[in-house]
């Protein structure tokens, strides 16, 4: 039986959490929805928190897999899910009241995709309002969607919007099965290359939850994985426009050189030798100038300076911001 919104839950070691989560669906003024919650191989209480609340309510079902990671979870709720449209919620976070209703309002005036804005929640209760560059208005066409999600104008979150489910397909999800870094922005893109109408909304519909415990604040990026996510992106823009192959070569080009100010890598000079000789060409160098900082471009230009202050920079990092902590590199 078919329902407007399949709302997909990854649920993984969250069970302080989870029925804020699961409560903020039931409680929406939207009723016809359902709610996949898909158990990733949960070592604590979550599993049996997932089967209680299906026992309670019928729109909710239960998925129980071996731990594979976000991008499985929602891969197989992606598969089970029945809706015409998709909500993503991360487990420790949760919907304001009538938030569904907001979006689905908004989606069935004939767009592919609806995204609203959100709260970024402390722990302590506190919480501010987090807007894209781009928070408020329609998009036309393709290549503006992709433009505009390449480069983070829009909020590079799968959470926060709805779409239609025909955008997305299986061979998305398994493309960036081992991402765990930048996995929203790269299925965004991935779903993009079908949208040709979308709308910003300015309503505040989500919580996002800064959970000091998440896995997140402890992973950084290394060289190989930037690349690795550079072949995928090559990959689901091959068909694109030249404007969009571009776009995500000046990004990595960016990422690499954020690289050298990451203290837990060693400074890479082949990868510089190749940064650099984008850098020198004058469109490329101007284009870059865009995509970072100004303080990682500083004496990039000359290799010995550049080392030196790159390696100063990660020992100050190292020291004064994560307080000799070594974070782990994927």
């Amino acid at each position: 039986m078919s329902v407007s919104i399949s709302v997909l839950v990854p649920v993984y070691k969250v069970e302080p959490y989870l029925r804020r989560c699961i409560d903020s669906v039931l409680e929406q003024d939207f009723q016809d929805w359902e709610l996949i919650l898909v158990d990733d191989g949960s070592p604590d209480n979550c599993p049996a928190i997932c089967d209680e609340y299906a026992e309670r309510d019928k729109r909710i079902r239960v998925i129980h897999k071996p731990n594979g990671g976000l991008v499985s979870a929602r891969l197989a709720g992606f598969q089970n899910a029945r809706g015409t449209y998709l909500v993503f919620l991360d487990s420790d976070d949760w919907l304001l009241p009538g938030a569904l209703s907001v979006l689905h309002t908004a989606i069935e005036k004939g767009y592919d995709m609806v995204r609203a804005c959100n709260r970024r929640v402390l722990e302590n209760g506190s919480y501010t309002i987090e807007r894209g560059r781009f928070h408020s208005g329609k998009l036309a066409g393709n290549q503006c969607y992709m433009e505009k999600t390449i480069r983070a104008d829009l909020s590079t979150y799968l959470w926060g919007a709805i779409y239609k489910k025909e955008l997305f397909t299986e061979e998305i999800f398994k493309s960036i099965l081992h991402i765990s870094i930048g996995e929203d922005w790269m299925t965004n893109i991935g779903a993009g290359r079908r949208v040709e109408k979308a709308l910003c909304i300015d309503d505040v519909v989500y919580c996002y939850f800064i959970n000091s415990q998440s896995m997140m604040q402890e992973k950084v990026c290394s060289y190989a994985y930037a690349m690795h996510v550079k072949r995928i992106l090559e990959q689901m823009t091959a068909h694109s426009s030249e404007e969009i192959k571009e776009l995500v070569k000046y990004n990595r080009v960016a990422a690499m050189i954020k690289c050298f100010f990451v203290p837990e890598l060693k400074f890479d000079w082949q990868i510089y030798k190749d940064v650099l000789n984008v850098v020198r060409r004058e469109k490329e160098g101007n284009e870059i100038k865009h995509w970072i900082d100004s303080k990682f471009l500083l004496l990039i230009r000359r290799p010995l300076l550049y080392y030196i202050y790159s390696r100063l920079y990660c020992l100050a990092f190292r020291f004064l911001k994560l307080k000799g902590k070594r974070r782990k590199v994927i």
